[in-house]
């Protein structure tokens, strides 16, 4: 759906799209891309009025979360981890050599780093986007389990930078990197 009225109305906009089932979505700049529940990722050009697949080099179609640093995408699938591309969908390569879990539930950058939840556990995992391996991981102990979301706030812990994490049936939490509760 898109709205041009601040939400006042919305329209359709789902032409070329296989499935309606939308589960993430990101941009950069006028590039929109959609993470499906069964269908793979999809890139519009043009406000949504259209979608084209995008799915070279993702063997899952099954995207559960999608994050982007400059022109760079990640999107994290059900199963096979996470995948990069460089080329707005074109191409996507592995990036998580070491990940203990495929099931790949969100994913968020901090400028240098990738961080993802999976499965239904409640640790946060970080990636160097660079060497495409496991760097490290902390517990997220700020809930009870099954970390569902995830997001970096860069002026958090006095500027050091924490997380927001959301888990099943739990209000979102910030914690630090090193996992100390900063706020409920």
């Amino acid at each position: 759906f898109i709205s041009t009225n601040n939400g006042a109305s919305w329209s359709v906009v789902n032409s070329g799209l296989l499935s309606t089932k939308i589960n993430a979505l990101t941009s950069i700049g006028v590039n929109i891309f959609a993470g499906t529940f069964d269908s793979g990722i999809f890139l519009s050009t043009n406000n949504g009025t259209s979608w084209n697949a995008v799915n070279s080099g993702v063997p899952n179609s099954y995207l559960r979360s999608l994050a982007t640093d400059g022109t760079n995408i990640f999107g994290g699938t059900y199963g096979d981890g996470v995948h990069l591309t460089t080329t707005s969908g074109s191409s996507w390569t592995p990036v998580n050599t070491g990940l203990p879990y495929a099931d790949v539930r969100a994913i968020a950058i901090d400028g240098t780093n990738i961080f993802a939840t999976v499965g239904t556990n409640k640790v946060i995992y970080k990636i160097n986007p660079a060497t495409k391996t496991l760097v490290s991981s902390v517990t997220a102990t700020a809930v009870a389990f099954n970390l569902r979301g995830i997001a970096f706030d860069s002026t958090a812990n006095a500027g050091a930078g924490g997380f927001w994490v959301s888990a099943f049936r739990q209000s979102p939490r910030l914690s630090n990197p090193a996992d100390s509760v900063l706020q409920n």
